[in-house]
């Protein structure tokens, strides 16, 4: 901050040197021509250099530098106190409006199922820019922040203006979530097991239900199933059809 306020200093005390360097020459100019028509050439010369014996001495030119520098460097300090002073009071006024929004969704997290818009709102900064409001909602909690984009104009900068709240659960709450989310999903996973297709349940279960006395046609028989049955058939009927003839021939032997 010194340094900046040096500089400021040096480059005002330029400037006045440099008006009042170019000012005196234009009025010397000016005597120097009026003294010619009047004097001649020579004559002009020596009234200016009697003239700039006259006008200063070496102790009054370093009393007007002093005071020169001096006065610059007041009025640089004076306009950078109003300066951070009009500042200041912008961001204290800032600090204040994302302070009081931030408190009023907090207060608004302690209700049932609170709902926020997140983006920007219709309340401005400073600036006249609109504040920003974010939300978060996590197994935690809620996480508040209310922010201004600041004296620039620019979001996620070093002078943004921000406000945080948070809302957290406690470790009951937490606990029971946790708990009704594994048993939703367990819920889910059986119904999803037991609700499937009938091509899907185990031939135990056919088999019971056949013991109950379901229908025939009601009974689930996969493709496997029905493409060896005639085959078991055909190969008990063949089988049935030998055994009476050999018990034929047996009988007709013995008589």
């Amino acid at each position: 901050m010194d340094a900046i306020v040096e500089v400021i200093g040096a480059i005002f005390q330029f400037f006045v040197y440099a008006c009042i360097y170019v000012a005196d020459i234009c009025i010397r100019a000016v005597w120097f021509s009026i003294d010619s028509i009047r004097y001649g050439y020579k004559g002009a010369l020596q009234r200016n250099e009697q003239r700039r014996k006259d006008e200063f001495t070496p102790f009054a030119t370093r009393i007007g530098g002093a005071v020169i520098f001096f006065g610059t460097v007041f009025i640089s300090l004076s306009l950078l106190a109003w300066w951070q002073s009009h500042h200041q009071q912008k961001v204290d006024q800032t600090e204040r409006l994302v302070d009081r929004l931030a408190e009023k969704y907090y207060q608004q997290t302690t209700e049932d199922d609170p709902v926020f818009q997140n983006g920007p709102l219709s309340e401005q900064d400073a600036w006249g820019q609109p504040v920003r409001l974010d939300t978060e909602k996590s197994l935690m909690g809620w996480w508040i922040v209310v922010s201004s984009d600041g004296p620039d104009g620019r979001p996620s900068t070093s002078d943004d203006v921000e406000a945080i709240r948070s809302n957290w659960a406690n470790l009951e709450q937490v606990g029971g979530e946790l708990a009704e989310r594994g048993s939703n999903a367990i819920k889910q996973k059986l119904k999803g097991m037991f609700s499937g297709d009938d091509s899907d349940q185990p031939k135990e279960a056919v088999v019971l239900l056949a013991e109950e006395g379901a229908p025939a046609e009601n009974l689930p028989m996969d493709d496997e199933s029905v493409a060896t049955e005639p085959n078991q058939a055909n190969a008990e009927e063949k089988k049935g059809w030998k055994l009476p003839s050999i018990k034929f021939r047996w009988g007709k032997k013995d008589e």
